[in-house]
């Protein structure tokens, strides 16, 4: 009997070149928890008039930390909450079939063999990374500083939901460049223009 509660199967595993330290696999498995249970929220939040979406989005900012929580009370903040709405409701519901359908082009995920359900909770977790992603590059642009006008925070945002959505959410890349008018968009930021999507 003790030699069954001595034997420890975690030592006895060689890690291939490559593979996740512990560690990592546990900072892993707990962003993959956070995810579903991020997921779930915003399953919640988004139901019904969806009056709740916008304090689950702030939550989930603030969430991120110190620097998302000064962001709220900035520029940066307002542009990042206006993205993840727009993103939120280009998206959500994701409670009938056309909606699962359209959310998974968006997101290039193939949802075949999934229950209702299990679609629209794999279709919540897709958002999340988005969310995520967005976020963590909106606050790592440095964009934070108390002295950011709202046009450059509104370019850094919408840089890193480029990116974000390059990563997580090609299908909102394509549907943005169907709805530019001929000739490109641009905007000011400071004393330069940038030019979007040429």
């Amino acid at each position: 009997m003790n030699r069954l509660l001595d034997y420890m199967p975690e030592l006895d595993i060689a890690l291939p070149p490559g593979a996740l330290a512990p560690a990592a696999a546990f900072a892993s498995a707990h962003d993959a928890d956070a995810e579903m249970a991020y997921g779930a929220e915003l399953l919640e939040a988004g139901a019904g008039n969806g009056a709740a979406l916008a304090p689950f989005l702030a939550g989930l900012v603030a969430r991120s930390g110190p620097a998302g929580r000064a962001a709220l009370r900035r520029p940066l903040g307002r542009a990042l909450m206006k993205a993840l709405l727009q993103s939120a409701m280009a998206l959500l519901p994701f409670d009938s079939k056309a909606a699962q359908q359209r959310a998974a082009a968006i997101f290039g995920l193939e949802l075949e063999g999934l229950s209702p359900e299990d679609k629209e909770f794999a279709l919540a977790r897709q958002f999340i990374r988005l969310a995520r992603e967005l976020i963590d590059g909106a606050l790592a642009s440095g964009a934070a500083g108390a002295q950011q006008d709202a046009a450059d925070a509104e370019s850094r945002v919408q840089a890193a939901l480029q990116q974000a959505a390059r990563k997580h959410a090609p299908g909102l890349l394509h549907r943005a460049a169907q709805q530019e008018p001929a000739g490109g968009r641009w905007q000011r930021s400071g004393k330069r223009i940038v030019v979007l999507n040429c």
